[in-house]
Formats: C-alpha cells, sequence, structure tokens
C-alpha cells in the first residue's frame, strides 16, 4: 500500500508538471509489486496479468475515438498489477469521476496520474470507514 501511494504520489507530481507519465517509473513499480509479491508467497494469478494486458491494450482502439495517451492506459495496468482486478476497477472510476471536476471547471487537459493518486487515497479511505 504504501509503495503504491509513493509511487502514484511521484507519477502525479510528473504528470502534474511536464504531462508524461514515465515509463520507468511505471516498469519499477510493477516490477517492485511482482517482488513484493513473491517475498510473500502471494501469487500473481493469469487472470490479473491477462486484465493488465487488456487495460494496456484499450490503448489501441480507444486513441481512434478520444485523444488520450499510452501512459494512462499503461498507469492502469500497473495499477491493475499492484492492486487486483477488483479493486482496480473501483480506483479507476473513482479517478475517473475526480478527474471530471477539472474539466467541467473549463480545464482542457488534466493529468490524469495526479487524478489517479487522489482516487487511490479516496479509494484507501473509503474502504477504511
Amino acid at each position: 500500500m504504501l509503495l503504491n501511494i509513493i509511487s502514484l504520489s511521484i507519477l502525479g507530481y510528473v504528470d502534474y508538471k511536464i504531462y508524461i507519465i514515465p515509463n520507468i517509473i511505471l516498469l519499477a513499480w510493477a516490477v517492485s509489486t511482482y517482488v513484493i509479491y513473491l517475498i510473500s508467497a502471494i501469487p500473481i494469478s493469469a487472470h490479473t496479468i491477462i486484465l493488465a494486458g487488456i487495460t494496456a491494450g484499450m490503448y489501441i482502439p480507444l486513441r481512434q475515438i478520444v485523444k488520450c495517451e499510452g501512459g494512462d492506459f499503461k498507469l492502469f495496468a500497473v495499477i491493475v498489477l499492484a492492486t487486483g482486478p477488483n479493486y482496480a476497477l473501483s480506483i479507476c472510476f473513482i479517478s475517473m469521476f475526480i478527474s471530471l471536476i477539472p474539466l467541467v471547471s473549463g480545464i482542457k487537459k488534466v493529468p490524469l496520474a495526479l487524478m489517479t493518486f487522489f482516487g487511490y487515497i479516496a479509494f484507501l479511505l473509503l474502504r477504511k470507514g
């Protein structure tokens, strides 16, 4: 959980400043998540890996419909790996809901990694309470 918060905060800050989600941070987050799973002897199911691939692969058809970047989909793929498919759907939904606030305010470009960071924090607070 702390690794997810730290990774999302770094990604959110970088995305806010330069509107790019660095692949190296995503890769480090995915590898460290995998190492944590290996150390704690929790198996990563094939279902989770397939869903992470589908999440990243959604970029191909959606880029034809809306203007979006591939980093956003890679971010959500790593979230699927880090939290599991059940929680990832809730986190993505909360993040998309939060990202509507700046869009309604008139901001044209929303840093999705920052909104995902806020969405993850909101998810943790909702789950705890």
